[in-house]
């Protein structure tokens, strides 16, 4: 579960590519809240892009030297989400930027289970991700799925729900390498995605 703290915040993380958070938002589900003192570490180290704290007074110390709330909030169980762990993180100032990412542990497995309003993913977050979120239209799961392949890498995994209320998809790709930063930013563009980016766990 502090390998699931850390994948969940680090992947919020990774979607806050214009700024670093101010404040993390965390809910801990099930039995997860009675080891908050063990989670928040790895929760802070995803979230401050570092992997040197091991330790609440270490982290406590680098959410200080970097100005970000830490906010552990009352989870509610009712909602039967088990085991599992929300982070989210908020970014900006007037142009405000949040995503929540909620994860929990299968058979021994990391997996993220909800990325904002992209529910039952059940994505497992080991190893290199490709992931951009677009206005929904033909075409672009293949246009970028060929571009990955341009490039030599084998895709493991695919996610490519669909939110029909807000008229947005998601892509999610689980690929064998990382994903180049120029292959990244040509797509962003050509898609005209509203994020995209790559991410290793």
């Amino acid at each position: 579960y502090q390998e699931l703290a850390f994948a969940v915040s680090k992947m919020a993380r990774a979607w806050m590519v214009n700024g670093k958070p101010y404040e993390i938002r965390v809910s801990l589900y099930g039995e997860l809240k009675q080891y908050s003192r063990y989670l928040v570490p790895p929760i802070v180290a995803g979230a401050a892009a570092t992997d040197k704290i091991t330790d609440a007074a270490t982290a406590e110390e680098l959410l200080k030297t970097q100005g970000i709330a830490l906010n552990v909030r009352e989870a509610d169980d009712s909602k039967g989400y088990g085991e599992s762990i929300t982070v989210d993180l908020i970014a900006g100032d007037s142009d405000l930027h949040r995503i929540s990412i909620r994860g929990t542990v299968v058979d021994g497995n990391v997996i993220i289970s909800r990325i904002d309003s992209f529910d039952k993913l059940y994505y497992d977050a080991s190893g290199h991700s490709v992931i951009f979120m677009y206005e929904d239209r033909p075409g672009v799961l293949a246009e970028i799925t060929q571009a990955v392949a341009s490039e030599g890498v084998n895709i493991e995994d695919i996610r490519s729900p669909h939110n029909a209320s807000a008229g947005r998809s998601i892509a999610i790709l689980k690929v064998n390498s990382a994903v180049s930063s120029e292959t990244v930013a040509k797509l962003n563009e050509s898609l005209k995605s509203q994020d995209g980016f790559s991410v290793s766990i």
